[in-house]
């Protein structure tokens, strides 16, 4: 699996996560809310990575090991009560929107047109998740361009290991989009809450959830969206 030499490839994207390299495993020190593929949601102190295993230490004393693929997203628990912005943006694909001038344009376009997803929204995504590097492996566990989860992945039929591969990255990550578009619409700020987050987080809290990393990851890419309009 990816985690069994993290030590050497992981690219930091999630800069304020404390790391402790301790015998040969990783741990990571942080307030987090953990979503399980199940729909629970544990709150953990912190969580150690064991090859394709992790270990979260639960708030609430103890620990439990579970398998990588059953984690569907690691979120930062602290919170934040003000409102995000808003932006009205036109989530379907349009050729007027090219060129984007970006990395990875053709795939990027290709995968957008085949999913009916606007080219821009999709580039703004990877531009704020990993700076369009498709060897990217965040402290969580989210991999490549879209930094995609790999309980994400394998949702939507892509296998976890091909993860690092940029078309199947862009075919996870915008298939998933399309899924929640149709769950959410047009609402540009619930499918960002939504991929940062997790649908079900967004869906507890019937809109943006209040964690601070969500309020922020929504902000910034509003912002890359209002630019490119220009």
């Amino acid at each position: 699996m990816f985690f069994d030499k993290l030590e050497s490839k992981v690219i930091v994207m999630r800069k304020f996560t404390f790391t402790v390299f301790l015998f040969g495993y990783v741990f990571y020190l942080n307030a987090d809310l953990v979503v399980m593929r199940s729909g629970h949601y544990l709150k953990v102190d912190r969580y150690l990575l064991k090859g394709d295993k992790i270990e979260l230490y639960l708030k609430s004393g103890g620990s439990i090991v579970v398998p990588v693929l059953k984690v569907e997203r690691i979120v930062d628990d602290y919170r934040d009560t003000n409102p995000v912005k808003v932006i009205d943006f036109d989530l379907d694909f349009r050729e007027s929107e090219l060129p984007l001038g970006v990395p990875y344009e053709e795939e990027i376009v290709s995968t957008a047109r085949k999913y009916g997803i606007s080219a821009k929204f999709v580039a703004a995504i990877i531009e704020i998740e990993s700076s369009f590097n498709p060897s990217a492996i965040s402290p969580k566990g989210a991999i490549g361009l879209m930094q995609v989860m790999p309980a994400t992945a394998e949702r939507f039929g892509v296998p976890s290991s091909y993860l690092l591969d940029v078309r199947w990255n862009l075919e996870a990550g915008v298939r998933y989009l399309r899924y929640l578009r149709k769950l959410f619409g047009d609402s540009v700020i619930e499918i960002l809450a939504s991929y940062n987050a997790g649908e079900g987080n967004v869906l507890r809290y019937r809109g943006v959830p209040p964690f601070q990393e969500t309020k922020r990851y929504v902000d910034m890419i509003i912002y890359k969206l209002s630019d490119r309009e220009r």
